[in-house]
């Protein structure tokens, strides 16, 4: 099966012709992105602020957990989070597991950089993001399944795609 990297399409109509095929041929879950400029690429809010610098997982939940005490005060919540301890492998399952990544979101919600990159299970919400304010005259939404028919993968050296659906 070729895999195609970049679709262009004329009319909302082609979009959601093209959007069902990769859901037909995904097989699974298919998760969508949507960019308000085709120029950019998939960066964190934390890669889009910091770009010079890269924070381990430890040295961002150090930072996240010194300004808990007055995002809990000005929110009104208490978030309840675990003591730092050395990630388990693979790394989904640990971030799957424990409670840290609800704050995470939280924080990444209300504007904290951070090394998430938000997704939706609706290609409508990616449109959304692509096509509220445009800043090109392209916009860009992009389609991930984690596991695709007929593809095979192995482990992945890099960045990583972990799907909490109780986030969304």
């Amino acid at each position: 099966m070729e895999v195609q990297k970049d679709v262009r399409v004329r009319t909302w109509g082609e979009c959601e012709q093209r959007l069902s095929e990769i859901e037909q041929i995904s097989g699974g879950e298919v998760w969508f992105r949507g960019l308000s400029n085709s120029c950019w690429r998939l960066t964190t809010t934390l890669e889009r602020r910091i770009p010079h610098r890269i924070y381990s997982i430890e040295e961002y939940l150090q930072v996240s957990l010194r300004i808990k005490p007055l995002v809990d005060t000005f929110m009104g919540v208490t978030w309840k989070v675990p003591e730092w301890s050395e990630p388990s492998w693979p790394f989904c399952n640990h971030f799957r597991e424990t409670l840290m990544s609800g704050y995470m979101a939280h924080l990444r919600h209300h504007g904290f950089p951070s090394p998430l990159l938000d997704w939706t299970r609706s290609p409508y919400v990616a449109a959304y993001f692509a096509f509220a304010k445009p800043e090109a005259d392209d916009v860009a939404k992009y389609a991930f399944s984690e596991r695709p028919k007929q593809i095979d993968f192995s482990l992945p050296t890099g960045p990583t795609i972990c799907v909490r659906a109780d986030l969304i």
